[in-house]
């Protein structure tokens, strides 16, 4: 170490020495000013790096059991067929790996009395977390950060064990996205829970008006199954940062007797565009990992590509060897697998039958059948169905609106290189989550994705707005409303509360005896009249008599 600089020479990442040559050191230096503004003020990022500094992480210890710790460590045979309740075992539910439909425990099937139980205990102990401090609460969420960032791989092996993805797509879709989630809230959560004050008016300028964002208490939800990890903690991050307890989430319908408030995520049907200027050697791999990432399993999947007209064929043939080349199988090295796959199996066996379906009406109606199309026999007893391109698709196909699910590329071609045409085609669906357009130029591509009606967009990339977790994400028409992410989906975690206080001390509002009760008739309505005129006339003129009059009537 050179002692007039003070910066070491090396240093040890991930158990590797890494030497700061100037290139590694200018590296760092660019990471921390991009950092810089992403937060509201130089004293906010100061502060908040001195609270890191001084501030020790507990370390949290969960012992790991075999399944978590090793590939091979599920032991016992595969079963025919999932059956979710054993009749042998009243009152619990059945867990297994889907891709070799191995036993992997059981957990209590819990009854209506057993929730309420919880959510008193939960209701109990919010009263005191929504009394901590934002520190406090981000000193919470640093000790998951730390135990999720020196437990990737085991974290990353339950999540593949629990839904039969592959190990990388358990990281990209599990991991990743929770580190993001609790960075994101931990450097911005504090400010977006902050008082929003409000303007007041010319009539109330003596009073300060203001929402705060009051806890809700407690918060259920109700989390999909394609990503167990990250959609398990994903809410409970929003809702203790937002001072509640976290426990479940009521459907709208039940939700709706208690006039209780719901955030809804239902799905989609993401249409990806490839305009007739794309380079396709550098739109392909976004197309395959938009349609087979977690074996098509993604609410914000791409179910629909849409090819221009005078780049379809080229694609067709570019596309449909890439995709019979997909190493399906079980993604753990267990049960015969070396695990070194491209694509999982299907979490759930009834979904196979209802892509099947769609496939088979698209087929009659005369879309083709490139490869795939069928369950992978093959890889029995595991739930796998084949990586599938399809293409021909027109309107008049249930497979063009109804939600897939699976791995399957949906290709629609757009006639005529028409940039109208392809709106009106992807805009002819009843979900509306996320959508994406490539094209050589951005300014066409913003043209075509401000007149496509989803919650979200993206020019030239895929799935990114999940990435920056300060935009808030959901969907329209059926795909849901309300959001979550962002400091939308954190205060959708509050009461909204106005607000309003007196802006001086003893300045207070007070009520003309003209409309005082009782109402003095000849008085209160010119009162009034001139009042309105006083605040709201344009006119100089109409103003000085609105002056006259409450000096008169007054």
């Amino acid at each position: 170490m050179d002692a007039v600089t003070m910066i070491p020479d090396s240093v040890l990442v991930l158990g590797h020495e890494v030497e700061l040559t100037p290139p590694v050191l200018i590296l760092v230096a660019l990471v921390v000013v991009l950092s810089l503004p992403t937060l509201q003020s130089v004293w906010a990022c100061l502060s908040l790096w001195l609270e890191y500094m001084v501030t020790f992480v507990p370390t949290i210890e969960v012992p790991l059991d075999n399944a978590a710790a090793r590939d091979d460590g599920v032991q016992g045979d595969p079963i025919k067929k999932i059956e979710l309740v054993n009749p042998k075992r009243p009152g619990t539910i059945q867990c297994f790996d889907p891709s070799t439909l191995q036993l992997l425990g059981e957990i209590p099937a819990m009854t209506a009395e057993d929730v309420n139980a919880v959510c008193l205990k939960a209701k109990k102990a919010q009263t005191a977390w929504a009394q901590t401090s934002f520190a406090q609460r981000r000193l919470v969420l640093r000790t998951i950060q730390k135990y999720v960032v020196t437990h990737v791989e085991p974290i990353c092996r339950v999540c593949t064990r629990d839904s039969g993805k592959p190990m990388v797509d358990a990281l990209l879709g599990e991991v990743l996205t929770t580190c993001e989630k609790i960075r994101t809230i931990n450097a911005h959560g504090e400010e977006w829970l902050q008082k929003s004050y409000r303007p007041t008016g010319p009539m109330m300028m003596h009073k300060t008006a203001y929402v705060e964002y009051i806890p809700f208490g407690v918060l259920g939800v109700i989390a999909p199954w394609n990503y167990p990890f990250h959609n398990f903690i994903n809410h409970i991050i929003s809702g203790i940062f937002a001072g509640n307890a976290v426990v479940g989430k009521l459907v709208m319908a039940g939700a709706a007797k208690f006039a209780k408030p719901t955030i809804l995520e239902l799905g989609g049907k993401d249409p990806m565009i490839f305009c007739n200027d794309v380079k396709l050697k550098n739109v392909v791999p976004w197309a395959m990992r938009g349609c087979f990432q977690n074996c098509g399993q993604n609410c914000c999947g791409v179910e629909r590509l849409f090819v221009y007209d005078s780049i379809f064929d080229e694609f067709i043939d570019t596309i449909v060897p890439k995709v019979k080349a997909l190493r399906q199988g079980v993604p753990l090295a267990t049960c015969g697998s070396d695990g070194d796959v491209d694509c999982g199996s299907m979490v759930m066996d009834q979904q196979m039958d209802i892509i099947q379906a769609l496939i088979d009406d698209a087929v009659l109606k005369g879309a083709t059948l490139h490869c795939g199309g069928k369950r992978n026999k093959t890889l029995a007893p595991g739930q796998f169905y084949m990586p599938t391109v399809i293409s021909g698709i027109t309107p008049d196909m249930r497979i063009s609106k109804e939600e897939l699910f699976g791995p399957v590329m949906c290709i629609v071609k757009v006639p005529k290189d028409s940039d109208e045409e392809c709106i009106k085609l992807v805009n002819d669906c009843p979900f509306g989550l996320g959508s994406s357009v490539y094209c050589a130029s951005q300014k066409r591509g913003l043209r075509i994705g401000e007149k496509i009606r989803s919650g979200m967009f993206t020019c030239n990339d895929f799935g990114v707005n999940y990435l920056i977790q300060s935009l808030p994400f959901g969907g329209v028409k059926e795909s849901g409303f309300d959001r979550f992410a962002g400091p939308e989906g954190l205060r959708a975690c509050c009461l909204e509360r106005s607000m309003v206080v007196d802006r001086i001390p003893g300045v207070r509002t007070s009520i003309p005896s003209p409309i005082d009760y009782p109402i003095e008739k000849a008085k209160g309505l010119p009162f009034g009249n001139a009042l309105v005129n006083l605040f709201y006339n344009e006119s100089p003129f109409g103003k000085l008599l609105a002056i006259l009059g409450l000096i008169k009537y007054g």
